[in-house]
């Protein structure tokens, strides 16, 4: 299991979450005023001027390195021996610093930036004869702690995405060692004077705003017309999210498998809340964005099938959104209805051992609808029924991944319909399920 998901993620790093947009390519080109506020807010980095050596001595940026272009050849510079290291590169009008900066891309430096040339730089200069005593070495940089606790965080909840390979800061502003890549979805949940909250798990950490973009990265854009579904990359396992319904149920009729000749109705309207009169799409679309965003925060790569009532996607083709984006786990979001009024507790759904379309993948799924449960029901203390296995469910029987289907209780129920509709269910339902995934990739 641990080598398939690691395998999913390494590909949809290499696709989804990298800065290498084409052959010609493999940096990041920003403009000044970005690389400025990083030097302002970042620690760690290194200016480098590809200029040449006379240039570089009549005037450079403070802090900067000389390492001409036409010197970077076949081999590594030794000047630059961490190829991990965010590098900020900039030669007289850019051209020579966009050749640099592929050359380094191309030896395997990850973190390149590329901001143009020092004939735009608003800030002072130096040459060799004021500088600094050695100006083959980077300026030694002693930079101001930020007080967290002193600033008014806004408590506005969005997505959000690395523009930069950046390493967090913790509550003390101090450097971690987590770094995450370029082009990655976050939570942000707060941001002021530069700086940018988010949540990493159960844990706040902070990063500058210079590092934050909500501009869609490319790949993620082109992930999500290839597959169907709205792409959030990450760094960990790759998991869809299905919830159920939409706003107009489908009548027309699709195979319940591929290649069947039993026909059922593409997409059916669902339930409603007997005392909320909530309908169950709209229910299922609240916990699935609170699903998307804890999966975030933790790390998971996020294929959403909808994020919207106003869709049409049948069930067969929900699942081959799930399919065309090699998922680890396909987690499909729903509520139950019953004429009995008094029914109630939470279940999940797979196929059976004998199912004819994809029974290979049953012990998986069996054990995803298992920790599934298992998570959702420690979350929300719902009564817990057993897992239903079956092959009437025309979604599972398309996917070609592990999948389930959470029924989360009965919004036939009053009690239990009106207590699905409150936030705070909706979120410890997310969290649980949630948890139900981690177990599932940690076996």
């Amino acid at each position: 299991m641990k080598h398939k998901w690691l395998l999913l993620a390494l590909l949809l790093l290499l696709t989804g979450c990298s800065a290498v947009q084409d052959e010609t390519m493999h940096y990041r080109q920003i403009s000044m005023e970005k690389a400025i506020e990083l030097m302002n807010t970042q620690t760690g980095y290194l200016i480098l001027d590809v200029r040449t050596q006379e240039e570089y001595d009549a005037a450079h940026i403070p802090g900067a390195i000389c390492i001409p272009n036409e010197s970077i050849g076949e081999e590594a510079p030794a000047q630059l021996p961490d190829k991990g290291q965010l590098i900020l590169v900039y030669c007289r009008s850019g051209n020579r610093s966009k050749q640099a900066a592929e050359k380094l891309a191309k030896l395997g430096y990850t973190n390149i930036l590329e901001f143009g040339g020092i004939i735009d730089w608003p800030g002072d200069t130096v040459s060799k004869q004021e500088g600094e005593e050695d100006p083959d070495q980077p300026a030694d940089k002693d930079p101001v702690r930020p007080d967290f606790s002193n600033m008014a965080f806004s408590d506005a909840q969005s997505i959000a995405y690395t523009a930069t390979s950046v390493k967090l800061l913790d509550a003390a502003g101090t450097e971690t060692t987590l770094q995450i890549p370029a082009d990655c979805s976050l939570l942000v949940t707060g941001a002021a004077e530069g700086w940018v909250r988010i949540r990493s798990g159960a844990v706040a950490y902070y990063l500058p705003a210079a590092a934050v973009t909500d501009v869609c990265p490319a790949a993620a854009q082109q992930a999500s017309q290839t597959c169907g579904g709205i792409v959030y990359p990450g760094t960990g396992p790759v998991v869809a999210i299905d919830p159920g319904h939409q706003g107009k149920g489908m009548k027309d009729l699709e195979p319940n498998g591929p290649g069947s000749d039993q026909m059922k109705a593409m997409l059916t309207s669902g339930t409603q809340g007997v005392a909320t009169k909530l309908p169950e799409y709209q229910l299922n679309l609240q916990v699935g964005l609170f699903l998307r965003d804890e999966l975030i925060a933790r790390g998971y790569t996020v294929v959403m099938i909808r994020e919207s009532n106003d869709v049409t996607l049948s069930n067969v083709q929900r699942a081959q959104i799930a399919n065309r984006a090699a998922v680890a786990a396909f987690v499909r979001i729903h509520a139950n209805g019953s004429e009995n009024a008094a029914k109630q507790g939470a279940y999940t759904i797979c196929q059976t051992k004998k199912n004819p379309y994809n029974a290979d993948l049953q012990p998986e799924s069996l054990q995803l609808s298992r920790k599934v449960l298992d998570g959702f029901i420690a979350a929300t203390g719902q009564t817990e029924l057993s897992i239903w296995e079956t092959d009437t469910m025309t979604g599972i029987n398309w996917a070609e991944v592990p999948s389930t289907i959470l029924e989360m209780g009965y919004m036939s129920n009053p009690e239990e319909d009106k207590r699905m509709a409150e936030d705070a269910f909706q979120q410890a339902a997310a969290q649980g399920v949630a948890d139900g995934l981690d177990a599932f990739f940690a076996q």
